[in-house]
């Protein structure tokens, strides 16, 4: 990319940009003469402005002018911006927490642990029986596609509706969980040694915890988006036990239908197009809903779909969506 500007007063808050694009995956030779490499490219005029129009030190947003105009409606903060939450996080240890049930033995589970999934080789393999209470199922980023979750792990749990952000104390895990407990006792040394972490403190008592376990994570209904993706990719979540990884960000929602609207919402042509427009798409954050005004759904009308919802829960006009949608076609 290469940025021109020059020293003046303030003017249009827009910025011109021609994007160029090679007709085909041939490289092009840095020594060529421009008329040359005219010939190889296309090029698109565009426009960049703020992309939350009250903010100009928000990140640019580069669109075709009617996309613009026509956007600006949905360019706001989300009703969900402050209950988005990241996915749960060992701090290291994946090795241990993230487990691979291999059978039933008399009511327990037996499982063993997966030192591939972490970056310590000090972790061994282990296997053992533990209380079915304390494994639940792992969802991680690359379990989920557009519209679809599905959970291809487990992780060991000492967390519940009492004890969210910090775990069970190991008296009462030992109580509650004798085999499981006994099974996490054998990594105890190693998970003392997790670093310190904001609130997170392993030591201690603590060595049991996971972070940013939260009220999002236990949501019974929820949505997850995909961190690493190609774009938007988001899904819901019906489950209290099912458990997304940090590799995904969490919507809690009050209903299935308000998680299913909504992920139905989040994979639209148009809110992918949006979020391309001013983010790196292969790395998405929670951020993205200072720039995506997604209405609250969960008392939307339940009859809601395609072109209506979208309409609805975006804030738009039917001629804004459809030259939105219009745009995001010719652009994908």
């Amino acid at each position: 990319s290469v940025l021109v500007a020059d020293r003046g007063d303030e003017t249009d808050a827009r910025v011109p940009v021609l994007s160029w694009t090679g007709r085909d995956l041939r490289t092009i030779p840095t020594a060529l003469e421009l008329e040359a490499v005219i010939d190889m490219t296309v090029r698109r005029e565009y426009y960049a402005e703020p992309a939350d129009p009250r903010d100009p030190a928000s990140p640019l947003l580069m669109m075709a002018q009617a996309g613009l105009e026509a956007s600006r409606p949905i360019r706001r903060l989300s009703h969900y911006l402050e209950s988005i939450r990241e996915g749960i996080n060992t701090r290291g240890a994946n090795g241990i927490f993230f487990l691979e049930v291999i059978g039933e033995d008399g009511g327990l589970l037996r499982v063993r642990n997966l030192p591939q999934a972490g970056n310590n080789r000090e972790v061994p393999q282990i296997e053992g029986s533990v209380e079915p209470g304390a494994v639940r199922p792992l969802l991680r980023g690359g379990d989920v596609a557009k519209g679809v979750a599905t959970p291809s792990g487990w992780v060991l749990w000492f967390h519940d509706h009492n004890n969210v952000s910090t775990a069970m104390a190991p008296a009462d895990a030992s109580n509650r969980f004798p085999r499981a407990f006994e099974y996490a006792s054998q990594f105890e040394e190693l998970l003392s040694r997790r670093k310190t972490f904001r609130g997170f403190d392993p030591t201690g008592d603590n060595w049991l915890g996971l972070y940013s376990v939260t009220g999002a994570a236990l949501a019974t209904h929820k949505v997850v988006v995909r961190e690493i993706a190609s774009g938007m990719v988001a899904a819901p979540v019906h489950g209290s036990e099912i458990m997304p990884d940090h590799k995904l960000y969490i919507i809690p929602c009050q209903s299935a239908r308000e998680a299913n609207q909504l992920s139905e919402v989040l994979n639209s042509q148009i809110v992918d197009y949006l979020l391309r427009a001013f983010s790196i798409s292969t790395s998405v954050t929670g951020s993205f809903l200072r720039y995506v005004g997604i209405r609250d759904l969960s008392s939307a009308p339940a009859d809601l779909e395609g072109e209506s919802l979208l309409t609805y829960a975006l804030g738009l006009h039917a001629d804004q969506f459809r030259t939105l949608d219009q745009i995001a076609s010719a652009e994908s």
